[in-house]
């Protein structure tokens, strides 16, 4: 990434730990605010992940006091007709390329946790938040709804009441509240989210990543497929796993230890 990029407040990719890729919004002066440019920047990001075989998680965060308070708003007020279609896809295409990365993404909510910014972080598998974190849907006091699948990801991490109670009356959720419904995983000490999330992603990457990547695309799949179809890909990913020579001696590996003697 050019330094011109970076000056412009592009997203930055780094390698913070083996398999660990950390991807930060870079625009702190307003509270890392989406325009047209950072989304098509965040696609082309996960993008290019999607295609590395040296990552095996990926940690979503922002800089500075926000996560990420939604969309620019200044910025949208300028776009024509037809690049305010543009800007809204662009939303759904970066969850739909989340959606199919082998490796599982992890959201460090370190703040300010708003509209867009919402939607970005209930499109990864993981979020952890700090005790400051506050997280609101911020659409229909707009007169907007919510975009990148928020209306259909949202009920299905906190149940269809709460994500009507959040959406229509614009609660705003703080850490403790999020973790008690769903809505993030864990909580860690304050300025502590990127560090924890980095030391989930990195356990995360040390497995093997064939049952990683099965595991994570059997999760993604259990959101819109049967109970049957989940079932067969379990058995199918199974069979073919149980096939792979790494996979087999690790097995080996675990019979051949001592058994513990009895009591």
């Amino acid at each position: 990434m050019s330094e011109d990029d970076k000056s412009l407040g592009a997203p930055s990719l780094n390698i913070v730990a083996p398999g660990v890729a950390l991807v930060s919004l870079e625009r702190p002066q307003v509270l890392n605010a989406l325009r047209p440019r950072d989304m098509i920047a965040l696609i082309d990001v996960f993008e290019r992940l999607g295609m590395r075989d040296d990552v095996r998680s990926v940690v979503l965060t922002g800089s500075g006091r926000a996560f990420c308070a939604g969309g620019d708003l200044r910025a949208l007020q300028k776009l024509t007709a037809k690049e305010t279609h543009h800007y809204l896809a662009a939303y759904a295409d970066l969850g739909d390329v989340i959606s199919r990365i082998r490796f599982p993404v992890i959201a460090a909510l370190n703040g300010l946790t708003f509209g867009g910014g919402l939607e970005l972080a209930c499109m990864a598998d993981i979020r952890v938040a700090e005790p400051s974190t506050t997280l609101c849907a911020a659409d229909v006091p707009h007169g907007l709804v919510p975009t990148g699948g928020l209306t259909w990801r949202l009920p299905r991490l906190i149940g269809h009441g709460r994500a009507s109670w959040m959406m229509l009356s614009n609660a705003t959720v703080d850490a403790d509240e999020a973790h008690r419904i769903g809505l993030c995983d864990l909580v860690a000490a304050d300025g502590a989210a990127v560090k924890a999330s980095i030391q989930l992603a990195t356990q995360i990457a040390g497995f093997p990543p064939s049952g990683v990547a099965a595991t994570v695309h059997a999760l993604r799949l259990s959101a819109r497929a049967t109970l049957s179809v989940s079932a067969a890909f379990e058995i199918d990913a199974n069979r073919r796993l149980l096939r792979d020579e790494g996979t087999r001696q690790r097995l080996d590996a675990v019979l051949s230890r001592p058994e513990p003697s009895s009591p």
